[in-house]
């Protein structure tokens, strides 16, 4: 196993970039996120997700874990980005691929 030191490990933030890094893995994923291209439609396929399955934004928060749904709400409304973990609960929830949550080109199937 590999021993990593605090100054091993990359800055949290760069400008441009958002550094993610995974507690399981030494490695880090740098995701552009400098004009949230490749982000923008997620709270739309949210929201769409959501609908089909009946669920109000309260209901959807608490099954995935979250105390409110003020966080979701921003998200779907395009306020805020999610985390690696929100969009991997989701796709989970839902039952689809992160891939078609997250790739603006992707539909989310039916």
């Amino acid at each position: 196993m590999m021993n990593f030191r605090n100054r091993d490990l990359p800055p949290t933030h760069l400008k441009g970039l958002l550094i993610i890094t995974a507690p399981y893995c030494p490695m880090c994923i740098a995701m552009s996120i400098a004009d949230n291209r490749d982000l923008a439609r997620f709270g739309e396929k949210l929201r769409i997700l959501r609908n089909r399955h009946e669920l109000t934004l309260t209901q959807m928060a608490e099954q995935l874990g979250y105390k409110t749904h003020g966080y979701l709400s921003q998200i779907e409304s395009g306020k805020k980005l999610p985390t690696v973990g929100m969009a991997l609960k989701v796709a989970r929830l839902f039952g689809v691929s992160t891939d078609s949550l997250l790739k603006d080109e992707l539909e989310i199937p039916d």
